[in-house]
C-alpha cells in the first residue's frame, strides 16, 4: 500500500514538472507569434477563408484554434491552406504526444547520434573525444582524464567542439584547425567553457555538389520522419544554406532556406527566414551567384532512406528532424537529431503547404486522444 503511493507520488511530480515545461514552451510560443504580428497582419482573409479555416479546425480538433500561425505562413509562402499546424501546437501537443519525454530527454543528446546510426545506412562525423556526465572519453569511447583528452586536443586538426544538450540553432560550436599552439591550461579553459556535455568530432568534408553553394558551411538537409499507423513518412523537405565566410548554416545565423524534392531538385527560391518575420526570397544564392531553380541534390533518395532506418530504431519517439549531408564518396552523413524543440514552421513557410498533408487528422486525432 505504502509502496502504490509512494509511486503515485512520484509519478505525480514528474507530470507537474513536465505540466510546467509545458507551460512554458506555450508562453514562449504567445511571446514570438505576438512579436510577429506586424508580418501575419499584412495577410488578410475573405469571409469563405475563414468559415473554412473554423469548420476544417472545428472538425478534426473539436474547436477552433488561433489563425495567426497560419496567417504567418501565408504572409512568407504567399499560400492559403487550412492544414498549417501551428508552431504552439506542434511544440506543446503533436511532440510531446507522440515522442515518450522520458526517452527524448536521452536520445535528444547528440552524443546519441553515432551509437543510432549504426547499420543504418549513414555515417557520422568522425568521433575525437568530449565528455558526458562529467566523464572524459577518447575516439573509442572509453573513459580517461582531462588530461588525456588536452593531450588528444594538441594533436587533432581540423575539428569541431559542440554541446551535446540545451544548444540550437548552431550556438556554442567551435571549429578549429589547429590547437597546437595553445598552453595546457588554454586548452582546459575550452573544455572547461562547454561544462559537462559536448564533443569533438572530425569535420566533414562534404560532397562538392553540396559545398559549392556556400564552402565555408556544412549545408544539411532537414528531414522531419515520422510514424502513423505502423508506417514511417516525411515532412517537405528543405535545404539549408550558410552564407559566405558562415561556418554554420542554421536560419538564426542568417542561413538560407530552400525546398527540395525528393528526387533532389531545389525550388525556384530560397527564402531568408530569420526568425520567421521575413520574407525575402533569392534565385540565386547571394553569394556563389548559383541559380537555384535546375540545381539538383545528389542522392536524396539515400538520405531518405538513411532517416527512415534510423527514425524505425528510435525507442518511443515517433517524430524526428533529422540533418542531414553527403560526404566527398556520396554517403549520407547524419549530422543531428533533434527531438525536443524541433520545430516545423520552416518548411511550412517555404513550401506553403501543411506538414503532413493526408496524415493531418490522423495526427490530430493522436493528440486528442493524448488530451483526454
Amino acid at each position: 500500500m505504502l509502496s502504490n503511493l509512494y509511486k503515485k507520488i512520484l509519478v505525480s511530480f514528474d507530470n507537474r514538472k513536465f505540466a510546467f515545461i509545458k507551460l512554458k514552451t506555450a508562453i514562449a510560443e504567445d511571446v514570438a507569434i505576438f512579436s510577429k504580428r506586424k508580418f501575419y497582419n499584412t495577410v488578410k482573409w475573405t469571409k469563405e477563408q475563414k468559415a473554412e479555416f473554423d469548420a476544417y479546425w472545428k472538425r478534426i480538433y473539436g474547436k477552433k484554434i488561433s489563425d495567426k500561425w497560419h496567417r504567418l505562413y501565408e504572409a512568407s509562402s504567399g499560400k492559403f491552406c487550412i492544414n498549417y499546424i501551428p508552431e504552439k501546437m506542434y511544440t506543446t501537443l503533436i511532440e510531446t504526444t507522440l515522442n515518450d519525454r522520458r526517452y527524448a530527454r536521452c536520445l535528444d543528446d547528440k552524443f546519441m547520434v553515432e551509437l543510432l546510426s549504426k547499420n543504418c545506412g549513414c555515417v557520422v562525423p568522425e568521433t575525437v573525444g568530449g565528455c558526458t556526465g562529467n566523464r572524459y572519453f577518447g575516439c573509442d569511447r572509453k573513459p580517461i582524464d582531462k588530461k588525456t583528452l588536452i593531450d588528444i586536443l594538441k594533436n587533432t586538426e581540423n575539428s569541431v567542439i559542440k554541446p551535446t544538450s540545451g544548444s540550437s540553432s548552431g550556438q556554442g560550436i567551435l571549429f578549429f584547425d589547429s590547437l597546437s599552439d595553445k598552453t595546457d591550461k588554454e586548452i582546459e579553459n575550452i573544455i572547461d567553457s562547454y561544462g559537462e556535455h559536448f564533443i569533438i568530432q572530425k569535420k566533414i568534408e562534404q560532397n562538392p555538389v553540396f559545398s559549392a553553394l556556400n564552402d565555408s558551411s556544412i549545408n544539411t538537409v532537414r528531414i522531419t520522419t515520422y510514424i502513423v499507423d505502423g508506417e514511417i513518412y516525411h515532412v517537405p523537405l528543405f535545404f539549408r544554406i550558410g552564407r559566405k565566410g558562415k561556418l554554420v548554416d542554421n536560419v538564426h545565423a542568417g542561413g538560407l532556406c530552400i525546398g527540395v524534392t525528393d528526387d533532389g531538385s531545389l525550388s525556384k527560391e530560397a527564402y531568408l527566414l530569420g526568425y520567421g518575420d521575413n520574407s525575402k526570397k533569392y534565385t540565386s544564392h547571394p553569394d556563389s551567384n548559383i541559380k537555384f531553380e535546375g540545381y539538383i541534390l545528389p542522392n536524396m533518395k539515400e538520405i531518405i532512406a538513411a532517416a527512415y532506418k534510423v527514425q524505425s530504431n528510435m525507442p518511443a519517439t515517433n517524430i524526428v528532424s533529422w540533418d542531414f549531408t553527403l560526404d566527398k564518396d556520396n554517403n549520407p552523413v547524419l549530422i543531428e537529431a533533434n527531438i525536443m524543440g524541433q520545430g516545423i514552421w520552416a518548411s511550412q513557410m517555404i513550401h506553403g503547404k501543411g506538414p503532413f498533408g493526408e496524415q493531418t487528422e490522423k495526427i490530430i486525432k493522436e493528440i486528442r486522444n493524448g488530451r483526454k
